[in-house]
């Protein structure tokens, strides 16, 4: 089985506003959401976020970027297009994956995308409250403490040899702050954390054959701007490539 695995991240300027959260959800849109609160409270004073829904505080595009983005067979973020509106800015963070065999469905793959974003854990030192060398900006948004809403898509395609998924999240407020992170990315819970290190590498926890994210880029300043890019992993299986693009858009 061959696989083709890709995670990307942005972050946009905060502007306070209430939380519009949706009441009543799907499966998938649960999914997302669990996915995401699941690792929340593994970490001190992260409270659960709600599922975003389009408001007067912040608009989503997320399923639509997501089948614009498959449909071009192309990873991309949503700043340029044009569902972004720079006066209501998110965060955003996107992953790729495609296989010779059955794609993951909906569930699955916002479970293991969320998963994958989150193992960027290993690269972050709490102590410093900074990157140790691989990128970390999917892994501190995901967590961030002041983002109150999530909200997901999902589409597949096929680009041969590959049966291919993008999932889209984007957060507001978004994260991903210099100065702001040792308020906003805190430690693992004294239940979770490991005893030899604080900094509880879980980068293993979910890597099998058809799970296989790999993140070898070592773009992640403390202001989070620039773009990297990086080759990660080949062997008779599996082949993955990773390229990260971490942004601080300002309106």
């Amino acid at each position: 089985m061959n696989i083709v695995c890709v995670i990307c991240c942005i972050s946009a300027a905060i502007f306070a506003a209430e939380a519009a959260c949706k009441s009543s959800l799907t499966a998938f849109e649960q999914a997302a959401l669990d996915a995401h609160n699941t690792v929340r409270r593994l970490h001190e004073d992260t409270r659960d976020l709600c599922y975003g829904e389009t408001g007067s505080d912040i608009s989503f595009f997320a399923q639509a970027w997501a089948e614009e983005i498959a449909s071009d067979k192309q990873m991309s973020h949503s700043t340029s297009s044009q569902y972004y509106d720079s006066s209501n800015p998110y965060g955003e963070n996107l992953a790729y994956a495609g296989t010779t065999g059955t794609v993951r469905a909906e569930v699955a793959a916002y479970e293991y995308s969320t998963q994958a974003w989150y193992d960027e854990i290993s690269d972050w030192s709490f102590s410093s409250n900074s990157g140790t060398g691989g990128v970390t900006g999917h892994f501190t948004q995901v967590i961030w403490k002041n983002t109150e809403q999530v909200n997901c898509g999902y589409a597949t395609y096929y680009d041969s040899p590959y049966n291919s998924y993008m999932v889209v999240c984007q957060y507001y407020p978004a994260g991903n702050y210099g100065g702001q992170y040792d308020t906003n990315v805190l430690p693992l819970g004294e239940n979770n954390s490991n005893d030899d290190n604080s900094d509880d590498d879980n980068s293993d926890d979910n890597n099998s054959n058809d799970n296989n994210y790999n993140d070898n880029t070592d773009d992640n300043t403390d202001d989070n701007s620039g773009d990297s890019a990086g080759f990660a992993t080949f062997n008779k299986t599996v082949f993955a490539f990773v390229a990260a693009a971490i942004l601080r858009l300002v309106a």
